[in-house]
């Protein structure tokens, strides 16, 4: 990618395309460096491979540490944190422009994405049909890495670039990640219909256990009144 969206469309035009996956590994480093600041970690440069810092927490090509805060304060960290964002923003909208989303196979697999969602919604109250969706959506999954593969020989034959690379970057950000978040929704559907029916049961034992006490009630009573009659 390049730094920008409107240069790196440049480059894809020029044959630059090829490198759409440093973006998305500059976005991924960027978010961890997000995180990192949040929680007050430093960073002590490049990692190295005999070991970091005593007590230093490394990170991915970077040693990060818990220090003490000198010369940091509130507003420098938020200052540190929004600007992380925005360049993180920039890499992932960089990264989006490199996609030629007008491609047939790409609009054809958001409808794809699109399609298992509205089923996976749709069914929720079926819970064969979810069983047997939530089956289909981890085979694509598992089936990501042969996709991958194929497309890597076969790319020319229906895209204007190549987006197979040997790390299936892209593949598991447009095909696996989506259908991941599907099944974490299909699991989410699941919990809360598994708790509203829990509800209903403990709320059908209550109701009959107090039918069951006013029944016994009333036949206590005519019985003490059948006592009562035959004292007399």
């Amino acid at each position: 990618f390049m730094a920008s969206a409107s240069a790196n469309a440049a480059a894809a035009e020029g044959g630059g395309e090829e490198n759409w996956m440093d973006s998305l590994q500059k976005a991924s480093d960027e978010a961890l460096d997000v995180i990192f600041e949040m929680f007050g970690l430093k960073g002590l440069g490049q990692a190295k491979d005999d070991g970091g810092p005593e007590g230093g927490v490394r990170g991915v090509g970077t040693a990060y540490y818990f220090g003490d805060g000198e010369g940091l304060n509130g507003t420098a960290i938020t200052q540190a944190i929004k600007g992380e964002f925005a360049t993180f923003y920039d890499s992932v909208m960089a990264f989006c422009s490199a996609i030629h989303w007008s491609e047939p196979w790409i609009i054809g697999l958001l409808c794809f994405h699109v399609i298992m969602l509205i089923a996976a919604v749709t069914t929720r109250k079926n819970s064969n049909v979810q069983i047997a969706l939530f089956v289909v959506l981890l085979g694509f999954v598992k089936l990501a890495e042969f996709f991958n593969s194929y497309g890597a020989k076969h790319w020319k034959s229906f895209s204007k670039q190549n987006y197979f690379d040997s790390k299936g970057l892209f593949m598991s950000c447009m095909f696996s990640l989506p259908l991941l978040c599907i099944g974490i929704v299909m699991l989410v559907q699941s919990l809360y219909g598994a708790s509203n029916l829990l509800v209903q049961v403990k709320r059908q034992q209550m109701m009959s256990r107090g039918k069951a006490k006013k029944e016994g009630g009333k036949e206590g009573g005519k019985e003490a009144a059948a006592e009562g009659k035959k004292a007399k």
